[in-house]
């Protein structure tokens, strides 16, 4: 698992678990995504359109509750490793992992009243 998206608020409702890489929330279950969790050393960045453009917003640590400005508006979602700054000369050079090709993913039917 590299990040985990709820449907509702404080990691609940249905969930959906995340691969590194490119993923497009499906059409039928798009702006659901209330909460999300990421795995140590990985980050997400979740956008308001489909075609990963828009309001984006980049979540690092486990986030009970995503702000109004992306709460149930993302619709698509890059997971990847955090950038490690690698030491050079005179300057910081970030390496960042290499994006997977896009992915569709569905919520899990999971749904619990805890």
């Amino acid at each position: 698992m590299s990040a985990t998206v709820w449907s509702q608020a404080n990691f609940r409702g249905q969930r959906s678990t995340l691969t590194e890489g490119r993923h497009r929330l499906a059409h039928d279950v798009t702006d659901l995504i209330s909460s999300v969790k990421v795995a140590e050393g990985f980050e997400a960045k979740l956008y308001d359109n489909n075609d990963f453009t828009g309001t984006e917003y980049l979540v690092n640590q486990d986030t009970p509750q995503l702000p109004d400005s992306i709460n149930n508006k993302a619709s698509s979602i890059v997971v990847y490793k955090k950038p490690v700054a690698a030491a050079a000369e005179d300057s910081e050079v970030y390496i960042f992992s290499a994006e997977n090709g896009d992915n569709w993913f569905y919520f899990e039917d999971n749904t619990t009243d805890d």
